[in-house]
């Protein structure tokens, strides 16, 4: 079957691309993956009134039809805010209304770049006579993976192709991640003893040159690093084997979402010849 696009004032009639994969670089590089509907390609370069500070950038649509359909967009890390965006929204004189739900939540915030999509809760409608393109941002204060659309009347969204995806990033805010790679510390040293007349050695003394800047250096009685392994006071060891690694406190972890990635410390402690208390007495 073949389709052509309507003209600017004809009624439009779209969905989502089934199973489309788009990457972003926010955050650890978190992906998204869009699925739904049936779909094809437009050639227009956009319609009507632009809603939202990017929408002139909004390049040809990956089109679809069908009314009461739903997509799905899952991303592969929680995310808080994020921007959808789209190439129409409105056909001509028809009103049109979509809901964008955070699965699983109630708590989310539904916006537009312009005055002319009225917002009720989470649903959004569009003006009559007018085609709309730009974005949608959905937010929420407890982190989410997914976002489903519905369409509630009328045709749906033409969104852009996956092009204008990769290139641009559409995570707007997204909780930080323990990293997928561990940094692993370069240290000043990976050997340490003590000094005399101290019996003990301190871990603290050693430094590392790779420090990431969310982080901070932290020493564990082995691996994998965690708040149970961590040493107390690290200023005062005994002899041992000993692990170093960065702490995010942010997401909460040691180097990664594992513990691992540490650096190994050997500590030997040398005996000390200590004076003694009292003084020695001379035979005159």
């Amino acid at each position: 079957m073949n389709y052509t696009m309507p003209t600017l004032h004809a009624k439009q009639i779209f969905i989502i691309l089934a199973v489309t994969l788009f990457s972003f670089s926010a955050n650890a590089q978190i992906t998204t993956t869009v699925s739904g509907g049936n779909a094809y390609t437009s050639t227009s370069a956009g319609f009507g009134i632009a809603c939202g500070t990017n929408s002139t950038g909004y390049g040809p649509g990956t089109n679809s039809l069908l009314n009461n359909a739903t997509i799905t967009i899952t991303y592969s890390a929680p995310v808080t805010a994020v921007k959808i965006p789209f190439t129409n929204f409105g056909a001509g004189s028809e009103r049109e209304t979509h809901r964008f739900n955070v699965l699983g939540q109630t708590n989310e915030v539904l916006s537009f770049g312009c005055s002319g999509i009225t917002v009720s809760g989470n649903t959004g409608s569009s003006p009559s006579s007018f085609i709309y393109f730009g974005d949608a941002t959905v937010s929420s204060t407890t982190p989410f993976t997914q976002i489903q659309i519905s369409i509630l009347s009328r045709y749906g969204l033409a969104i852009p192709t996956s092009d204008f995806f990769n290139a641009n990033n559409l995570i707007i805010s997204a909780p930080a991640q323990c990293p997928s790679t561990p940094v692993v510390p370069t240290l000043s040293a990976i050997t340490l003893s003590n000094t005399c007349p101290a019996t003990t050695a301190n871990l603290t003394s050693i430094t590392a040159s790779n420090t990431p800047a969310n982080a901070t250096l932290t020493w564990h009685t082995n691996t994998p690093a965690s708040n149970a392994t961590e040493i107390a006071n690290p200023t005062a060891v005994n002899a041992g084997t000993y692990s170093a690694a960065f702490y995010y406190s942010e997401p909460d972890c040691y180097s990664d979402e594992n513990g691992n990635g540490t650096t190994a410390v050997t500590v030997t402690i040398n005996s000390c010849c200590n004076a003694g208390t009292v003084a020695p007495s001379f035979n005159q």
